[in-house]
């Protein structure tokens, strides 16, 4: 009995030594334009939290965002919170200069997605969104 308690020990032992093999970093995507803040006329005036308030501006939205290096594309949507349904929406697969896009919209509340699709079976979509206020 003994001799199985320090088998078992040693076991242990040599398999909490075996070193651990680093993290797959997970698959992410950041809306980074437009920023959360308050804009008049283009020029951001104020940082806020977590939306986007437009006044007094054409109603293109010029989108960026930045993602892990699995992502192979991105597709950005606007949804119409009031509405309750998709306004704009475009895809972007040219990695090379970034990811991007320009949607058009009326006054409203809205919703701005990019989601993009990545190469990783753990989590093959990365999301991000922001909320838009044009006024």
């Amino acid at each position: 009995m003994k001799k199985l308690m320090i088998f078992a020990s040693l076991a242990i032992l040599i398999l909490l030594s075996i070193p651990q093999t680093p993290a797959v970093t997970d698959s992410w995507i950041k809306i980074d334009e437009p920023s959360p803040g308050i804009y008049w006329h283009g020029d951001k005036i104020l940082s806020i939290k977590n939306a986007v308030v437009m006044i007094g501006m054409g109603y293109e939205i010029n989108v960026e965002a930045r993602g892990s290096n699995n992502i192979i594309s991105t597709y950005f949507a606007l949804y119409d919170a009031m509405k309750k349904n998709m306004t704009a929406s475009q895809w972007d697969f040219n990695k090379n200069d970034g990811w991007g896009c320009t949607l058009e919209a009326e006054r409203g509340i809205y919703v701005l997605v990019a989601a993009g699709t990545a190469i990783d079976i753990e989590e093959p979509v990365a999301l991000d969104y922001t909320v838009v206020v044009l006024w």
